[in-house]
């Protein structure tokens, strides 16, 4: 369930803010598909003024499996 400020877009597999209030983090829990195939990776836009934005960022998930 998203916290206040957050909206998600399930289609998409999107979150995006609601307001205009500064975030110290946000936390985001996704749960991997069943099969568990391919890698896993999420990529975002941070943005801290219509100035200054950070695109195309990625992270990589550890797999569990080569841990």
């Amino acid at each position: 369930m998203p916290g206040a400020g957050v909206k998600v877009y399930k289609p998409c597999n999107a979150i995006t803010h609601t307001d205009n209030k500064p975030k110290d983090g946000v936390k985001l829990l996704w749960q991997a598909p069943n099969d568990r195939s391919g890698f896993v990776y999420f990529t975002g836009t941070l943005l801290y003024n219509y100035t200054d934005y950070w695109s195309d960022v990625i992270a990589l998930v550890p797999n569990p499996d080569e841990a």
